[in-house]
């Protein structure tokens, strides 16, 4: 088949395919231990990217540029700056600056080393290091700058989405490592507003996700034929329900509140994702998702790329994401109240959980969304077994007896 000869064609291993410098502007708010695996190949070689992986990236990179030619074409005047670069500055103590010299100067990152304090980066140069500041200054690239109207010039990063991380942030849970990109753009460019454009691949509904430091309420707004079709205001900067046209939601707790389910989310063992009727209906076309600027961000952006200049091939910076071993149909109680799947109360009451035999505790647990796809997961988790869920997707399973002692630093969604 002609399929087949494309495919054993892309799984030729490239050497360039999972390359790239450890620190930059697309890795900020990423796992750092997968970062810093990064800048020690021969120690941490990665996972070859698989033909399958290799055309989803390719798909989005059409849906990419598909999307910039026709904001290039029917916004000629309110719309430039492509792929113009900006810096991101980390200040940095001595012994940071020294280790972050010691990587550039054995190739581990690619950067440039000043000496000057009036020796600034500007959009040509890519990771400078200025040791008379000390300070980091890390590149990042907009897809664009538009005129956003009321929110006056934004910069603008075009993602093609499969259906999970979609609706997670067509609830307002947008991923928290974009988040951090978004709030390192607004640092770097001296903007206001970044602009997430969002593609859902399935079904091409349009998400535009409005981050600024000009937004007080998160509100979400549905449109058809650019007219508007819905609105719905759910919670100011202080975290309180607000309201709203065509009725609030209670539950969509938009300012990232640590803990629940999200649609797209999948079941403890990969089961079917999460649906959430409001998300899935197909009368609507395009989505705007307007969301507050997070100083604290830009502290995790840093204190991150700081962790990774620090690390060793012996001394990684901690695991980021880990399983919880937490049984989510009792919610860790021992009880089931509530049917798997739809979250209805029992109808004959509440009864001993049969997942994890009554105890609230799994004795397997698979591990987060974020390992699934990470080049190297068998490095961070090596006892983890592989399996596919009813999408074909890979679910890693680890036992707790196996990982037990295994630490594991959270981050704050």
């Amino acid at each position: 088949m002609l399929i087949d000869r494309v495919l054993a064609d892309l799984d030729v291993p490239d050497p360039e395919g999972r390359a790239g410098n450890a620190i930059r502007g697309s890795r900020l708010g990423r796992c750092a231990r997968q970062s810093a695996y990064l800048l020690f190949p021969g120690a941490f070689p990665p996972a070859p990217l698989p033909a399958r992986a290799k055309l989803v990236f390719k798909f989005g990179d059409l849906v990419h540029e598909f999307i910039r030619a026709e904001l290039r074409r029917v916004t000629p005047g309110e719309w430039g700056a492509e792929e113009e670069r900006f810096h991101f500055r980390v200040e940095l103590t001595v012994k940071q600056a020294k280790a972050c010299e010691a990587h550039i100067r054995a190739r581990r990152l690619v950067g440039t080393v000043e000496k000057g304090l009036n020796a600034k980066p500007d959009a040509r140069r890519g990771l400078v290091l200025n040791l008379a500041e000390p300070a980091l200054y890390v590149p990042l690239h907009v897809d664009g700058i538009a005129d956003a109207g009321a929110y006056g010039l934004a910069s603008v990063e075009i993602k093609s989405m499969a259906t999970g991380s979609f609706l997670r942030a067509l609830k307002g849970h947008v991923e928290y490592s974009y988040r951090v990109q978004m709030a390192a753009a607004l640092e770097a460019t001296h903007l206001d507003t970044q602009m997430l454009i969002a593609c859902r691949k399935e079904t091409s509904h349009l998400l535009e996700v409005v981050y600024s430091r000009k937004v007080d309420t998160v509100t979400i707004r549905f449109t058809k034929q650019s007219r508007l079709i819905k609105v719905k205001i759910l919670e100011g900067r202080d975290g309180h329900t607000v309201g709203g046209d065509s009725g609030a939601t209670q539950g969509w707790d938009l300012l990232h509140a640590a803990g629940g389910t999200d649609p797209g989310d999948h079941g403890a063992l990969g089961g079917r994702p999460i649906r959430h009727r409001d998300c899935e209906r197909a009368d609507w076309e395009a989505a705007e998702v307007c969301h507050a600027f997070e100083p604290r961000l830009l502290e995790d952006a840093r204190c991150q790329t700081k962790r990774i200049l620090l690390a060793t091939p012996l001394n990684l910076p901690a695991r980021e994401y880990g399983p919880s071993f937490a049984c989510p149909t009792c919610e860790a109680t021992g009880r089931q109240e509530r049917r798997k799947g739809t979250g209805e109360p029992l109808k004959r009451g509440p009864r001993p959980c049969g997942d994890c035999e009554a105890t609230g505790t799994l004795t397997e647990a698979p591990l987060p969304w974020q390992c699934r796809y990470c080049a190297f997961v068998g490095h961070c988790w090596p006892t983890a077994t592989l399996s596919f869920d009813e999408g074909e997707r890979p679910v890693y399973t680890v036992t707790r007896e196996e990982v037990e002692g295994i630490a594991v630093q959270g981050v704050t969604p």
